[in-house]
């Protein structure tokens, strides 16, 4: 599941010179993650983040730090990115309600991705407080998280009803990246559920959207996927088939890094 809070925009001309390197630096960290530069990217948002600080951009603190937290994440440093967020989450009422629920949310994700599922959960459930309507928009992002913590404890039938709901939610704010991870878990469900012809479509589907996007990860996995799913239903040849896709995805993915 993926969470990138969007870069701040173009500063109004009224808005001083500060606040437009800000945005640039913003920018170009964009950029450098974009092409893969995560090192690059995390010094272009912390350079984003003290210029903030600097002239009290409260917005601009609050998305550079989630930014930076995700950035730390892909880099391992699980530590670090938790500082990022404990800097948003200990500030009292000076950041929204809008940036208090991503951090919330980020956190649940961090907790996620070690496998700790109840501290996931406790972070799931705060975020939600924040994120109750279609207002929020982090609804579908935290819907596919829960649907990926009950998939976690084995619930199938949950997973794929909060899937469904993340997908309904992700479509209407045309997320293509958040409604590929809805499909997706729905067709891990649908595997988990045994029914394994079930999982084809959604899977087809996710991978279409992966593709478009040029996301090479959830390609492999929508492949993998794929071929746990032929083979459910018997289909031997095309589960080889998909499985050597999905190692030749990985290994060219790995030379572009």
């Amino acid at each position: 599941i993926a969470l990138l809070v969007a870069c701040a925009g173009a500063p109004k001309e009224s808005q001083n010179a500060r606040l437009a390197q800000a945005a640039d630096y913003n920018r170009r960290g964009e950029a450098a993650l974009k092409q893969g530069d995560y090192r690059r990217a995390l010094a272009l948002y912390e350079a984003a983040l003290r210029t903030d600080l600097s002239v009290e951009n409260l917005d601009g603190v609050a998305i550079n730090s989630i930014n930076l937290a995700r950035l730390h994440q892909m880099l391992g440093e699980d530590a670090l990115a938790h500082q990022r967020l404990d800097a948003v989450l200990g500030g009292g009422d000076i950041f929204s309600r809008e940036f208090i629920a991503a951090a919330r949310l980020r956190k649940a994700m961090l907790y996620q991705a070690a496998n700790d599922l109840d501290a996931a959960a406790s972070w799931a459930a705060q975020s939600a407080d924040m994120c109750k309507d279609s207002a929020c928009i982090w609804q579908g992002t935290l819907l596919n998280l829960r649907a990926r913590l009950a998939l976690a404890r084995g619930d199938f039938a949950g997973a794929l009803a909060l899937a469904a709901q993340a997908l309904a939610v992700n479509r209407g704010r045309d997320a293509r990246e958040e409604s590929a991870n809805s499909l997706r878990l729905q067709a891990e469900a649908r595997i988990g559920q045994k029914q394994f012809s079930a999982a084809l479509a959604p899977l087809a589907e996710a991978l279409a959207l992966d593709k478009a996007l040029g996301l090479s990860q959830r390609i492999e996995q929508d492949l993998r996927h794929l071929a746990d799913a032929h083979a459910g239903l018997g289909h031997a040849d095309e589960a080889r088939a998909l499985r050597i896709r999905a190692a030749r995805v990985a290994r060219q993915e790995m030379q572009v890094d």
